[in-house]
Parts: C-alpha cells; structure tokens; sequence
C-alpha cells in the first residue's frame, strides 16, 4: 500500500502519478479512474505532509468533479476533508479526523445511498479504516486487514 511506503518510494509514486495525470496519451488509459487516481494523490500528499502538493491536487480534484464528473458522497467528504485541512494548516489534526469519523459513520449507517455507492463504487482507499488509523495511531494496513478479517469471521 502506498501509505506504508518508505518517503523515496512515496516519492516515486507521486511522480507516477503525476504522470498518469498531466499526460493525455497516458490520461486517455485511465480515464475511467481519474477521479479515484486524484482522490489517491490527496491521501499521499496529507500522509507526506505535503501541504502545498495537497492544496495544488485539491484545486485539481475539485475541477475535474465539477466538469467531468459528479462527484458520490463519499468523494465529496474526501475532498471537502482535506480542504479543511489545508485551510485550518494541518492544526488539530486529530479533531479534525475525529469529525469526519463521525461524519462518515453517520452517513454509512443512515445514507444507504450513500453507503451503497461507497460500497460498490471502489475507491482506491478505505476512507473509513483510514480515518480509524490516524485516530488510534496505527498503521493504515493493520486497521485495514483487522476490518478484513472482522469481515470474513461474519
């Protein structure tokens, strides 16, 4: 997972990023997950500590879900999560993910809408386990396989 990566290799897979997304010959092989690719390099910016990385990528992820396409529920929450983290300087951090937490929450369980297209709609990221992560100080991959495993012991 990209998140556990050492800092050289997140660098490396920003610049593929990058590439994936301000090349037309290459954008034209992806373009079906743009948006997801842009939301992707948002989490590897906010986890770098990138702050104006993350606030260039956030003008970019909010042009292409206005022209291009209608952003779902949970890319809104993702996008409008990290515009307040830029906005508020990455201060209070932890709150901050704390609010979105509940916000999430809130939304899975009383959306179905909502949780359905988050469900079904395969975001590279697990905005729920992630969020979990930065509450409880764990890494990202752990959070992630114990939800697995919680999953398949139902």
């Amino acid at each position: 997972m990209i998140l556990e990566l050492n800092s050289e290799l997140q660098n490396q897979c920003i610049r593929v990023i990058n590439k994936i997304l301000n090349d037309d010959e290459v954008y034209k092989s992806f373009s079906a997950t743009y948006g997801n690719i842009v939301l992707l390099l948002l989490f590897v910016n906010y986890e770098t500590d990138d702050i104006y990385g993350l606030d260039y990528n956030l003008k970019k992820a909010e042009r292409y879900f206005e022209k291009h396409y209608s952003a779902v529920g949970y890319e809104k929450m993702v996008v409008s999560f990290f515009r307040e983290m830029v906005l508020a300087n990455f201060s209070d951090k932890k709150n901050m993910v704390k609010k979105y937490k509940n916000k999430f929450s809130h939304l899975l369980s009383n959306d179905k809408e909502f949780a359905l297209a988050y469900k079904t709609t395969g975001i590279f990221i697990d905005f729920e386990c992630w969020l979990d992560s930065q509450i409880i100080g764990r890494p990202f991959l752990e959070v992630l396989k114990e939800k697995a495993e919680k999953s398949e012991a139902r």
